[in-house]
């Protein structure tokens, strides 16, 4: 979906998920996610390109019919975000209930392995640039990842990649092979710093692990928190 300010341009991407994968009391709902750098409960906490708040978007979903329609719903509240720094995640209600033939993406378990002989491909899907669907697929080497928690853990878990995308794409889902989301891709830079204390940078995108995100709203929603906070962790 396209995430934009009613009666204007877009600003992001999003995605429908099915509710249960985030905490049982959600079991049923479909919802969409995108970043907290798009919409926020919390736009005053950014210095430049405030997100929006929940009651100023909507989303568009292309319909890929005969007619070609575009289906708008505004948003409704925001069931669990975590700041840009950490998840940078939101997961949001919608005003109306979806049309029966969109339906949740489906969530993968894990990350593939990283192997530098054989890399693995990561598939984007996004509105860059506020523009039509796109599918990033070339060029989209799996360049590393952080992906393991222990019991207790809540914290933000990334995954980089080569796939292109340009802005617009924030929000997107990251997909492997089987096009199950592995991922929300959240940023990219020329110089990203690498992971697991390997020294140095290189030119790469990121998402945050969608299984880290689905760990951190369970945990936080269950002791009645809409917010992930750092430090809570056992």
């Amino acid at each position: 979906g396209l995430i934009s300010k009613k009666l204007d341009s877009g600003m992001g991407t999003c995605f429908i998920v099915a509710g249960e994968h985030f905490h049982p009391s959600l079991t049923g709902e479909r919802l969409i996610l995108t970043n907290d750098h798009v919409v926020s409960p919390s736009p005053e906490d950014y210095i430049s390109s405030p997100p929006l708040r929940v009651d100023k978007g909507a989303v568009s979903f292309e319909v890929f019919s005969k007619t070609h329609q575009t289906c708008e719903i505004d948003l409704k509240e925001i069931v669990w975000s975590s700041a840009a720094q950490d998840h940078d995640a939101c997961l949001i209600r919608l005003q109306e209930e979806l049309p029966s033939e969109l339906k949740p993406l489906p969530i993968g378990k894990y990350v593939p392995l990283v192997d530098p002989n054989d890399p693995e491909g990561i598939y984007i899907i996004g509105h860059p640039g506020g523009r039509i669907l796109s599918y990033s697929m070339q060029n989209n080497e799996l360049l590393d990842h952080d992906c393991k928690l222990r019991e207790g853990q809540f914290s933000p878990r990334r995954i980089h990649y080569m796939t292109p995308t340009e802005p617009g794409s924030s929000g997107s889902p990251a997909m492997n092979a089987d096009l199950d989301v592995i991922g929300l891709h959240h940023a990219g830079a020329k110089y990203m710093t690498r992971l697991n204390g390997h020294d140095g940078t290189y030119a790469a995108n990121e998402a945050v692990w969608i299984q880290s995100i689905c760990r951190a709203a369970a945990a936080d929603l269950e002791a009645g928190r809409t917010r992930y906070r750092r430090g809570k962790e056992t």
